[in-house]
C-alpha cells in the first residue's frame, strides 16, 4: 500500500476497518510494503503506528544474502553484464520479477536536474 516515489501513504485504519465490516473479510491478509519509510516504523517512538497490523518486519543488514535468497538465473533472464557482476541487477532483489524499475527514472532526473544548477 501506498506509493514510495511519491512518498504516498494509505490510510490503515481506514482499510482495516473496512476490512472488519465483514467475517469473510476479516481473513484477508494485508501486505504493507514499507520500502520508504518503514524502518522509521521499528523505532519505538513510532510503534503504535504499526503494531495494530504488523505480524512482522524483514529487514536485511547485507544486501548479499537477499540476493542469494531470491536469485533467478533462468537462461532467458542472463546477460553478459549481469553474469560478469559489471552492472547491479536488480531482478535478485525482489519477488515480483516483472515490476517496473520506475525508481532509475526519478534517480536519472535527480542527476540530470543537478548538473544543469
Amino acid at each position: 500500500m501506498g506509493t514510495t516515489s511519491t512518498c504516498a501513504v494509505d490510510d490503515f485504519e481506514g482499510i482495516t476497518a473496512v476490512l472488519k465490516e465483514k467475517k469473510e473479510w476479516s481473513q484477508i491478509w494485508v501486505h504493507i510494503d514499507a520500502a520508504y519509510a518503514g524502518l522509521a516504523l521499528v523505532v519505538e517512538e513510532y510503534h503504535n503506528i504499526a503494531a495494530p497490523w504488523a505480524d512482522n518486519f524483514f529487514c536485511v543488514r547485507n544486501r548479499k544474502d537477499l540476493i542469494e535468497t531470491f536469485k533467478v538465473n533462468t537462461c532467458y533472464l542472463r546477460n553478459i553484464d549481469s553474469d560478469a557482476g559489471s552492472v547491479v541487477d536488480y531482478r535478485n532483489w525482489q519477488i515480483p520479477l516483472g515490476r517496473r524499475f520506475r525508481s532509475l527514472k526519478y534517480g536519472l532526473f535527480y542527476v540530470l536536474l543537478a548538473e544543469v544548477d
